[in-house]
């Protein structure tokens, strides 16, 4: 494993070289990859169970469910869901931050074709204790990828500060809901202002789109759009630069020529840029 990290490393541009050199972050996909592991050589059931925090938020049918008794009550499947990541990001204090990329799963491990793709999104935090753990982690399904992705991370500086650390839950909630008030007038202003130059839209049965042109081209298109978004709660890195919001939200979807309602779970990375304006860097929406 850390011959392939270091092989990795060679193949990637001077900044993630410099990038990772940040042991917080270096730590945090070694947990992530450590996770991949396991779900591949015991069980992806025990995998959930060992690395997610005993209150992770996870996602299903009815919406975002907090804690791991729904994970712990699933029989052991033989199945292997693998993923790896592609791009990841951590707050200055190096005590938060968030892994995505692609995932795919097959109904045995020696098969050679998976049935199944998508991408995987990740929060994680640093425990008292120096270990890491998945405190939300949801995804959505899209269709097999062209090709592989190649990791990479923010070309943004980390630009915490003193008052940066005074930031509450509360308050990126407040900056969430002003997010949320345009948003209901009109989706594409209301990214442009909030949405930052890195944004990476994650849907429901779409690639993600992590250029403005793919981005506004989605905006442009007839695409479900949430209804009723509640906001459920969040959290924020120590240093008050990095944090998330996630809710739920009704969606209106055809299934088999069909109109359903379906209840949808929504994710947003809050990043506070230029050491003042929070910006939207991860937008997630997913529904079964």
């Amino acid at each position: 494993m850390r011959l392939f990290i270091i092989l990795l490393l060679l193949t990637v541009s001077p900044m993630l070289r410099a990038q990772l050199q940040n042991a917080n972050l270096q730590a945090m996909v070694d947990a992530e990859r450590a996770f991949i592991k396991m779900a591949k050589d015991e069980n992806t059931r025990d995998a959930f169970l060992h690395f997610l925090s005993d209150d992770a938020v996870t996602t299903g049918p009815d919406g975002p469910t907090k804690g791991k008794d729904g994970i712990r009550s699933q029989p052991v499947s033989p199945g292997w869901l693998w993923w790896e990541v592609a791009f990841c990001d951590i707050a200055a204090s190096g005590d938060m931050g968030y892994n995505t990329g692609p995932w795919e799963f097959r109904v045995q491990p020696t098969d050679d074709k998976a049935v199944a793709f998508g991408e995987f999104h990740s929060l994680w935090k640093k425990q008292p204790d120096g270990t890491w753990k998945n405190i939300l982690d949801i995804g959505i399904r899209h269709g097999a990828p062209a090709k592989k992705t190649t990791l990479s991370t923010t070309q943004l500086p980390l630009t915490a500060s003193a008052s940066n650390g005074n930031t509450t839950t509360s308050t990126l909630l407040e900056v969430d809901a002003a997010f949320l008030k345009e948003y209901v007038i009109k989706e594409t202003s209301a990214y442009k202002k909030y949405g930052s130059g890195e944004l990476r839209l994650s849907r429901e049965g779409e690639f993600p789109f992590v250029s403005k042109e793919t981005q506004q081209r989605y905006f442009d298109s007839a695409h479900p759009k949430p209804a009723n978004l509640h906001a459920v709660d969040g959290g924020v890195a120590s240093s008050g630069d990095l944090g998330y919001v996630y809710g739920t939200a009704d969606v209106n979807v055809s299934v088999k020529g069909e109109p359903v309602q379906k209840k949808a779970t929504y994710l947003r990375v809050w990043k506070k840029e230029k050491n003042k304006d929070w910006k939207i860097v991860l937008d997630v929406l997913t529904y079964n």
